[in-house]
């Protein structure tokens, strides 16, 4: 009982699969984040990153603003288009 409960939900989540990933890239929207580092290459990764996981998935990053702190760190500030609210 109990192997068919979880592939009847196995065959349910395949099916919907498609049905969300097909209606999830209309609605996209720009989305700001900021992201730091010890290196310039981390700090834009580390933007990345993160406006992946608050907004993702996105597409067409821009690098728009970066710049280093007194401490010798980085910062750096990018923009995406993106689909979610995470």
């Amino acid at each position: 009982m109990k192997a068919a409960r979880i592939v009847a939900i196995a065959v349910a989540a395949l099916i919907a699969v498609p049905l969300v990933g097909s209606t999830a890239a209309y609605a996209e929207f720009a989305a700001r984040d900021d992201g730091s580092g010890a290196t310039l290459a981390a700090a834009e990764q580390n933007a990345r990153i993160t406006i992946m996981g608050d907004y993702g998935p996105c597409k067409d990053f821009d690098y728009y603003a970066y710049g280093q702190l007194a401490n010798g760190t980085w910062w750096a500030d990018v923009s995406a288009e993106c689909s979610n609210y995470n």
